[in-house]
């Protein structure tokens, strides 16, 4: 019974909590990490829409080496907004297949929006060591 206990234990997620951000001001995620983006004030919040980071893709050039090319850092987002199919949206850094390059402009709900990923961090590692969680900042806003 104990060791069933501890197997089920081992097997619970890391519980990230939902962030709440103003379109156009920056936040930063973890992957499985959800942002609620809102205009207006904090007492009369229009809610736009929900972003989720599921996937960081990440090619650079470790630390500490010399490379031929920078590489590239892919985010995949998922995006969702109430009475909407959600969408999944590419946003990458560097060498990157057209039309993911940073910033990457939408429409959901008829509304256009364009995404910036300013920065992941850490960068990759050169030695064979587990890589810690990576952390994307980004920013999206209404055009």
């Amino acid at each position: 019974m104990l060791l069933l206990v501890l197997l089920v234990q081992c097997k619970k997620e890391t519980y990230q909590p939902v962030i709440e951000r103003s379109l156009g001001q920056e936040v930063t995620l973890a992957v499985n990490q959800q942002v609620k983006l809102y205009e207006g004030e904090a007492s009369h919040k229009a809610y736009h829409l929900t972003a989720a980071l599921l996937v960081v893709e990440d090619q650079r050039c470790p630390e500490g080496v010399n490379c031929i090319h920078e590489g590239y850092v892919r985010v995949k987002l998922a995006i969702s907004k109430a009475g909407h199919t959600e969408k999944s949206l590419v946003v990458c850094w560097g060498m990157c297949s057209p039309g993911e390059n940073t910033p990457v402009l939408f429409t959901f709900g008829g509304i256009e929006y364009e995404a910036t990923l300013n920065e992941v961090t850490p960068l990759p590692r050169v030695d064979n060591t587990i890589s810690p969680v990576k952390k994307v900042s980004l920013v999206i806003r209404a055009v």
